[in-house]
Order: structure tokens, then sequence, then C-alpha cells
């Protein structure tokens, strides 16, 4: 009912560990700036078992690595 993509009070864990794999953190503050479907894309690109290719570039986009 309440999915990660629309929390905005929490990185979810997925996407820390993903996050994490490019030697990057992601401040709570630029977490919860972010849009809904951002939120989405991000969590669904650090899914288990998804090719994650476009998880950097994604990071980029949205404005969260330089």
């Amino acid at each position: 009912d309440n999915p990660p993509w629309q929390q905005g009070d929490r990185v979810p864990a997925d996407v820390v560990t993903q996050a994490q794999e490019f030697n990057v953190t992601i401040p709570l503050g630029s977490w919860g700036r972010l849009s809904t479907l951002q939120r989405f894309a991000l969590c669904k690109l650090s899914r288990p078992g998804h090719e994650n290719r476009n998880f950097f570039p994604a990071l980029q986009e949205f404005g969260l690595v330089a």
C-alpha cells in the first residue's frame, strides 16, 4: 500500500546498496526532493536481478552525483 518510492523519509535499502556500488551516498534530503517518478526509477533500477547499467546515469540525471 505504501511503496518505497512514495516514501520521501527514507532511502530504500536496495537503492542504498546499489548506490554504494558506485561509492555514492544519497542524502535523505536529496531523496526527499526527488519526484515520485524519479524515486520509482531508482527503485526499479536497483532491484536485485535487474540490469543496473542505467542506475548511475539516472543518479547523474537526477542531480545526485556530478
